[in-house]
């Protein structure tokens, strides 16, 4: 068990960074599609 969560918590501590790492891709991609909309006007307000 010890062994076992010990590659657990490894396992873990590789795949945060990876995770957050694409949030934050995914989010900056997101923030550039509201920018560009805004960025627009007229198209922007509607919505």
């Amino acid at each position: 068990m010890i062994a076992g969560s010990v590659n657990g918590s490894g396992t873990l501590r590789i795949a945060m960074p990876v995770t957050v790492i694409s949030a934050i891709g995914a989010a900056s991609k997101l923030g550039v599609v509201v920018k560009s909309q805004q960025g627009d006007g007229p198209r922007a307000a509607p919505s």
